[in-house]
C-alpha cells in the first residue's frame, strides 16, 4: 500500500435499522400503497 495506513472499519453498533416510515414522512401512504420502482 502506497504508504496509506488503514484500518478494518469496526461500526459502533452491530444492527443498522432503517425506518421507512420515518424516511418517506413527506409521501401519503396512496404514495407508498403502491409497486416499488426499482
Amino acid at each position: 500500500m502506497a504508504g496509506i495506513l488503514y484500518k478494518q472499519f469496526e461500526p459502533k453498533r452491530n444492527k443498522i435499522v432503517i425506518d421507512f416510515n420515518s424516511i418517506d414522512g413527506s409521501k401519503t401512504h396512496e404514495d407508498t400503497a403502491g409497486p416499488v420502482a426499482p
